[in-house]
């Protein structure tokens, strides 16, 4: 999707009279900057996210392998996190692991800087009581921490999904707080 017109419109002419034995495989992020005329000639093959169960056993696997104990609680917060893409959270179980000590939702939040479920808590119930200095405090407390901003924009945007999917009585599986009672908020 990257390449011009006049490049693509290049390839477009490999693509039509192909080299006997050949395959090509196209591989974007955004189909839709791709020529029309490419894509009609094309089969494509959306990739989809993992999903949590394969995540989740995978990553257990992995954390067995290295001999590191893994609270469910920082499970569970890991696979949320990695969206289905197994590549990074094989990344970040490996920065995990090398930290000497049983893994945590806390060891999460200040070496990933993953949410821990107590921080998604206090930022929930910050924003249904309106405490805009209880919300500030929060978000200030992350960033001094070096919590990445996309996790914590990520992270409230869980957050505020869940809190409108309680709120309309949806019966939607919770994406950032499981098994956290949003009755008390």
């Amino acid at each position: 999707h990257m390449l011009s017109t006049t490049a693509q419109n290049s390839l477009l002419k490999l693509l039509e009279e192909p080299p006997p034995r050949t395959l090509f495989i196209l591989a974007t992020t955004d189909p839709h900057k791709v020529l029309a005329t490419i894509r009609s000639r094309a089969q494509a093959l959306p990739f989809r996210p993992l999903p949590e169960d394969v995540v989740r056993s995978a990553l257990q696997r992995i954390f067995d392998e290295a001999r590191v104990d893994i609270a469910p609680l920082a499970l569970d917060r890991l696979v949320r996190n990695g969206d289905g893409s197994l590549r990074d959270l094989q990344q970040q179980a490996d920065l995990l692991a090398q930290a000497g000590e049983p893994v945590s939702e806390g060891l999460c939040e200040r070496v990933l800087g993953v949410l821990s479920t107590d921080t998604c808590v206090q930022i929930g119930r910050a924003l249904c009581a309106q405490d805009f200095a209880l919300w500030v405090s929060t978000v200030d407390r992350l960033v001094a921490g070096k919590v990445p901003v996309l996790n914590l924009v990520t992270g409230v945007e869980r957050v505020v999904r869940d809190l409108l999917v309680h709120i309309s009585g949806a019966s939607v599986p919770l994406l950032g707080l499981p098994g956290v009672d949003l009755h008390t908020w």
